[in-house]
């Protein structure tokens, strides 16, 4: 759901590329869409304790608040939108997300699809593993 091409905007970090950078000056390893998801889930977490007005150790009746902030977020971030499903099968999910394709073509992470987002052409059929050089 995110590489550092996509064109996302949003709040701490303004761009997905602004993300990628900074995450490679301070740990000096390039950023998935694993740490780049845990960071936007901090600023999700950070936003709802705002929202919520609570500081941590919570009550019950905080912790409710809290639960209650999160399931009415909808904010932009530099990975995307996040808001959280409120029921059904994916209850708590972000459902915010629009999924994309990648391949990764001369060594390198690319965007597929959707079209919009797209760096380059899905190559198909790819060449087999045995076949490939490095």
């Amino acid at each position: 759901v995110w590489t550092e091409a996509l064109p996302l905007k949003g709040i701490l970090w303004k761009t997905a590329k602004e993300y990628a950078e900074e995450a490679l000056k301070t740990y000096k390893v390039k950023a998935d869409y694993t740490q780049a998801a845990s960071s936007a889930a901090g600023i999700a977490f950070q936003m709802a304790v705002q929202k919520a007005g609570v500081t941590p150790p919570l009550s019950k009746t905080e912790r409710e608040a809290l639960i209650k902030a999160l399931e009415d977020l909808d904010i932009k971030t530099f990975y995307g939108r996040v808001k959280f499903a409120k029921s059904g099968e994916f209850y708590h999910s972000n459902s915010g997300l629009h999924p994309i394709t990648v391949q990764i073509q001369n060594g390198k992470v690319v965007v597929v699809a959707p079209k919009s987002e797209a760096e380059a052409a899905a190559k198909y059929p790819m060449t087999p593993w045995n076949k490939r050089r490095e």
